[in-house]
């Protein structure tokens, strides 16, 4: 039987104190940035008797921590790149498990969460995968990443050309804007102009051929486009009479073809 026993602590930065006697109080280490090794040297006494010391060890495991970003927005449509699932300190094996699959291509997996490709949608789809990493033992609390993917506008549009206007020749287009989900609209006639407009009209200067495009993008940040080409040709309208009265009353004396055209 001992009178006392007390022991020596080589290293309090695991939160166990520098000493003590009798028995290592129980309590919740410090949370460690890496491992650490506490030298632990124990000395019993009875009167004036020393024993001969002993010394163990206490390994102190860093627990990880995930530390990735905790939300990825995408839009719907654009492939999700592969995601490197990151912990402090190291971990021997990540785990994740998603509480939704993606149109049911996987569900869960170890290490690095793989490539997949999302499909358009008008949509908003919120995903949960929930994370954990561990090591020589030790888990990690368990930790959420947002997977949201935000739905994509639809750009419909079409275009009526009206090349004659009040009997004067106007290369025009009225547009009919039907996209859906969007709340910013872009045109670009092709002629180096544009408009931010819902439904713009637009006169082109010159015959030639032209690529009428819309970019359609809603709140999220995600966009669509449309294109569609027209052409407008050189333009020659003829007036034909189908009477005319040669009276010499000063009307209608003569009869006479005549024409309009963009080059007149």
């Amino acid at each position: 039987q001992c009178d006392e026993i007390n022991w020596e602590n080589d290293n309090p930065n695991t939160g166990i104190p520098t000493y003590g006697m009798n028995f290592i109080p129980a309590q919740k280490l410090t949370v460690l940035e890496e491992n650490q090794t506490s030298n632990i040297m124990v000395e019993a006494k009875n009167g004036l008797c020393s024993s001969d010391p002993m010394n163990f060890t206490i390994q102190s495991i860093a627990k990880p921590r995930m530390t990735n970003s905790k939300i990825l927005k995408i839009c719907a449509g654009q492939r999700i790149e592969e995601i490197e699932l990151k912990c402090h300190p190291q971990a021997s094996s990540i785990s994740w498990i998603y509480s939704d699959s993606i149109y049911g291509e996987f569900k869960s997996g170890t290490q690095n969460i793989p490539s997949i490709q999302t499909y358009k949608s008008q949509k908003i789809r919120h995903f949960k995968i929930i994370k954990q990493a561990e090591y020589l033992g030790c888990k990690s609390d368990t930790a959420h990443f947002d997977l949201i993917v935000n739905p994509v506008p639809k750009t419909l549009f079409t275009i009526q050309v009206s090349d004659l206007k009040d009997g004067v020749i106007k290369n025009e287009i009225k547009t009919n804007n039907r996209s859906i989900g969007a709340n910013y609209y872009t045109w670009y006639w092709g002629d180096q102009e544009s408009s931010e407009d819902f439904e713009p009209t637009h006169i082109y200067a010159k015959n030639s051929a032209y690529s009428v495009k819309l970019y359609a993008e809603n709140e999220y940040n995600c966009s669509d486009t449309l294109s569609q080409n027209i052409k407008f040709f050189k333009y020659l309208q003829y007036y034909i009479p189908n009477a005319f009265s040669p009276d010499q009353n000063g009307k209608n004396e003569s009869f006479r073809i005549y024409g309009v055209s963009d080059e007149s």
